[in-house]
């Protein structure tokens, strides 16, 4: 039986020279419209189809240095919702996906994604391996976001500019929304 799957996506954190934009994400008007892709694949829902490898070291630190951006950015006066957003990560589960996922192929230029703002995992492209801790960190407080349930790509993105400002002095990247949300 084939299932509506909501994926969020989100372009690999640092910013390409030349990427293309991702169709879909504005209207005509250039309003901002919720980033969902709505992807009807069942085999989303069988995470072993699709699965590489469990969660590795490299993003469990990545995982608690994140949890430490966020409880830092709380302390220095961020807004509320950096705490919802701690917990979701707290919870997730972090997934590797191969790079022959569509949403993963290398010229989608995606770190990862979740399927819902109602899930538990984040799901990681291959190849974002070898991305610096800092900009691992900041991925994984934007998908949260998302799993805490800012289901609007600019809520996320100013989610994780908030956090990595207050909580390491700065964002380790600029993701791909950064200038369409006019952050």
């Amino acid at each position: 039986m084939k299932h509506l799957v909501t994926v969020l996506s989100l372009f690999i954190l640092s910013a390409r020279p030349g990427a293309a934009a991702e169709p879909g994400f504005f209207m005509g008007s250039g309003a901002w419209i919720e980033a969902l892709d709505i992807v009807n694949d069942p085999a989303l829902e069988e995470d072993d189809a699709y699965i590489e490898k469990n969660f590795d070291g490299d993003w469990e630190a990545a995982r608690g240095y994140a949890l430490r951006i966020l409880r830092t950015a709380q302390s220095r006066g961020g807004t509320p919702r950096l705490a919802g957003v701690a917990s979701a990560l707290g919870r997730a589960r972090i997934r590797f996906m191969p790079n022959t996922y569509k949403t993963c192929r290398p010229e989608a230029r995606n770190t990862g994604f979740v399927k819902s703002t109602k899930g538990t995992t984040i799901y990681v492209c291959q190849g974002s391996e070898n991305e610096p801790i800092g900009a691992k960190a900041q991925f994984l407080i934007h998908e949260s976001s998302h799993l805490a349930g800012m289901k609007n790509e600019c809520d996320a993105t100013r989610m994780e500019i908030e956090a990595m400002t207050l909580g390491a002095g700065a964002p380790a990247d600029r993701n791909g929304y950064a200038d369409r949300c006019g952050l």
